[in-house]
């Protein structure tokens, strides 16, 4: 193997640890706020204070959230699929793997952007 195929190799690797570690941080993230703030509302209800925060809507994108990280995860799984069966000279009917890929890159973003929001929603709602 050539030096330049070996560098090639090793990017792609890295590459998919990136994109691996972009979908585990939108699950998490989200998964583990929404988990957050129904203990949060939880613990505030059973103390019987009056007037819990109304923190519907962060949870609602919390969640979001992790709907988004669910779909990234399939339509990652079909950037690989079909990025393997172009590598091997027969493309799947349908989309090429860029479509695949960029579709996946705008749920991470949007994973991201429905925590970020979120988090900075519910810290609005606790004062």
């Amino acid at each position: 193997m050539a030096i330049d195929d070996e560098h090639a190799v090793e990017t792609y690797k890295s590459l998919m640890l990136y994109g691996s570690a972009g979908l585990k941080f939108v699950l998490t993230a989200n998964g583990a706020a929404a988990i957050a703030v129904l203990t949060f509302l939880g613990h505030f209800i059973a103390s019987a204070k009056p007037n819990p925060p109304d923190l519907r809507w962060p949870l609602g994108l919390f969640l979001i959230g992790v709907l988004i990280g669910g779909i990234a995860t399939v339509t990652s799984y079909l950037t690989q699929l079909t990025l393997y069966n172009e590598s091997l000279g027969r493309p799947l009917p349908g989309r090429s793997h860029m479509f695949w890929l960029r579709l996946s890159l705008l749920l991470l973003l949007l994973g991201i952007l429905a925590f970020g929001v979120g988090a900075l929603w519910a810290v609005t709602r606790l004062q």
